[in-house]
């Protein structure tokens, strides 16, 4: 009698402990990022800008370790990859003077890239008056 008790205490911790460690174990699957923010110029010269934008809603349970930076310009509708930032600023460099170009940003984690963000509106790249 003894031995069929121990036995099924035995039973039931064993049972308990793979319950408890599958369920310690189960995890959120990670997604993509949502898409990040409209960027915005916030400072523009002649041969280049500022751009800010917001960190995606939703970092799809993973921070976001990347932001992608695209432009077009007006006479060009096809996407052209700039350059890569791990904060929610980029500065482009080295563009022509008296061009606009408009520019999106998509947010990648260990899951993946977002989709682009909106399109910010053409600026044109000009000195102050």
């Amino acid at each position: 009698m003894k031995k069929d008790i121990l036995k099924s205490l035995l039973f039931a911790f064993l049972g308990l402990g793979i319950t408890t460690l599958t369920f310690a174990g189960a995890s959120t699957a990670i997604t993509v990022p949502d898409k990040p923010g409209f960027p915005l110029a916030i400072n523009i010269w002649e041969t280049g800008c500022q751009i800010k934008y917001r960190a995606p809603k939703n970092d799809g349970g993973n921070p976001v370790a990347n932001y992608y930076i695209e432009y077009r310009n007006q006479w060009n509708l096809s996407w052209k990859f700039r350059g890569i930032s791990k904060t929610t600023e980029y500065q482009f460099k080295e563009m022509k003077e008296n061009t606009n170009a408009q520019f999106r940003v998509s947010a990648s984690n260990s899951a993946g890239i977002s989709n682009p963000s909106g399109i910010s509106d053409f600026i044109t790249f000009r000195g102050r008056f």
